[in-house]
């Protein structure tokens, strides 16, 4: 059959039926077609990374709520004695005169504190550290919030950080700079508040070192830093067994990221609202 022909019958019939013969795009059309494609993009790139932090915020609320029930499990079996809270063991190592529920000291050198899970779980060994341990099937993955990108180099690798929460000093803790007139919790029984007294928070990894997290009730001011891995805010547990959030509201309480510096310590502010919060929620007078 002729080529030609058959080519000119197909056009003939497709105008005669109302179509319009094939053609290209105009460069109008393609420049309006790729500024949609790259704002849907964006969008599902947008997209996926919310759902990546909105996940990451689920797990370490997630986290805290095994946290919390842990430590009401070791109080339950414990004649309500909250778990010891003594925080840094120091580089003697820990004795039975500071027993504590985590210990080891973070920060960013290749001491080997920063990478040792035994602290957080391993109270068989000893019975000093890592008490709730057994209440956690033995699980490290509950100390550690997802969105801590904190890491040290040690035999020549980074590796992240086993920890970024840390406990209310004045919950099995003991006094901050010797203010008696100030309640430290030692049983169940003492917390008169238990739904308004929290119990760990996430403490920034520019600021978290050992697991005690300090705040000055008789200067009524923080000495740490809350976390900020959330939308500038932090999970907390409370002594009752809820999580709750909290986002900071002062500049001053979340300052840039340090990167593999520590923060200078006690100097925030006091009388913030932030300061004012968190103080409202660790200890009372006696």
């Amino acid at each position: 059959m002729n080529t030609a022909k058959l080519n000119q019958q197909f056009t003939s019939t497709s105008k005669s039926s109302g179509r319009q013969s094939e053609r290209g795009f105009t460069l109008h059309e393609a420049l309006a077609l790729t500024a949609v494609f790259c704002v849907l993009t964006l969008l599902q790139i947008t997209s996926l990374a919310g759902g990546s932090r909105s996940s990451q915020a689920e797990v370490c609320r997630s986290n805290h709520r095994k946290l919390i029930q842990a430590w009401l499990m070791y109080a339950d079996d414990n004649s309500g004695n909250l778990v010891p809270n003594g925080g840094n063991v120091g580089d003697g190592g820990p004795s039975q005169n500071q027993q504590s529920w985590a210990s080891g000291w973070l920060d960013f050198t290749s001491h080997p504190d920063n990478v040792n899970t035994d602290y957080l779980v391993a109270s068989d060994k000893t019975g000093y550290y890592g008490l709730l341990g057994p209440y956690l099937q033995r699980d490290p993955k509950y100390f550690h919030c997802p969105s801590d990108a904190s890491s040290v180099q040690i035999f020549g690798t980074y590796q992240r950080r086993v920890r970024s929460v840390s406990m209310n000093g004045w919950m099995g803790g003991y006094e901050w700079n010797g203010e008696a007139q100030y309640v430290v919790y030692k049983k169940t029984s003492d917390v008169s508040d238990p739904s308004g007294k929290f119990v760990t928070l996430d403490e920034r990894a520019d600021s978290i070192n050992d697991s005690w997290f300090v705040v000055d009730m008789g200067n009524q001011q923080l000495i740490d830093f809350p976390g900020v891995y959330h939308s500038g805010g932090t999970w907390l547990s409370f002594a009752d067994g809820h999580v709750g959030f909290r986002r900071w509201d002062d500049a001053a309480t979340t300052p840039p990221y340090s990167r593999n510096k520590l923060l200078a310590l006690g100097v925030l502010p006091s009388n913030t609202p932030d300061a004012n919060w968190l103080l409202a929620r660790t200890s009372e007078l006696r």
